[in-house]
């Protein structure tokens, strides 16, 4: 349903182009909802939880909020910690419920032809599973205060902890696996796109295949 007292008071300070907006974000999550995509409510509050546990922490206070970013035609609200970025669809999403920071330049940080890359789908509720059964199969976790373990999509090293964070806010959709793998990898989906740096394990870590992880939770359930 459209916020219509949000809507009336636009429209009282003549601000139509905003009136726009929020009836074009509410609609669409409305249609990605429907589908089974994720809502802009749980986007939104995903997006909360990763500014108050990761970006407020930062000492860098440019990215203590959300900033808007342009990748190529498109504009996206943003947040990031370094690690990873989370970047909402503003067609998706009308507005963010807390403050806004200077920012970065995140857009230089895209690889170039990253649409190019090799294609994984990725599942939030197998990602999910994986990060919280895969214990039971594995000794080899992440760097010291993540809950997360290193899993590989080829020679690629993720947290998945890191990985959560980006996949929470935008739900199911495409992981393109940088070839350079210590470089960015991007991630999509009909909430937005994101971005995810890999990790450089040690030479003596057993790690298994994202795909393995999977398909051996799925063997136990």
């Amino acid at each position: 349903m459209l916020n219509a007292e949000k809507i009336l008071n636009l429209m009282d300070e003549y601000k139509f182009d905003d009136v726009r907006k929020l009836c074009l974000s509410e609609i669409a999550a409305k249609m990605n909802k429907e589908k089974g995509g994720k809502s802009a409510e749980k986007a939104v509050k995903a997006v909360e939880k990763y500014v108050k546990q990761r970006c407020k922490k930062l000492a860098n206070s440019s990215l203590h909020g959300w900033f808007k970013v342009d990748i190529g035609l498109d504009g996206y609200y943003c947040v990031c910690d370094g690690m990873t970025a989370i970047l909402l669809d503003p067609e998706k999403v009308a507005d963010l419920p807390f403050e806004s920071a200077e920012g970065m330049n995140v857009a230089q940080c895209f690889p170039l032809a990253w649409k190019q890359f090799e294609e994984i789908e990725i599942k939030e509720e197998e990602l999910k599973a994986v990060h919280k059964n895969a214990s039971n199969f594995t000794n080899t976790f992440s760097k010291a205060g993540s809950k997360g373990i290193i899993v590989k999509f080829g020679d690629m090293a993720i947290d998945t902890e890191r990985m959560i964070d980006v996949v929470s806010a935008l739900g199911s959709g495409t992981l393109f696996k940088n070839p350079n793998n210590k470089g960015a990898c991007v991630y999509e989906s009909d909430m937005g796109i994101g971005l995810i740096l890999p990790l450089t394990p040690k030479k003596e870590d057993d790690i298994k295949q994202y795909s393995e992880y999977v398909e051996m939770i799925k063997a136990n359930l």
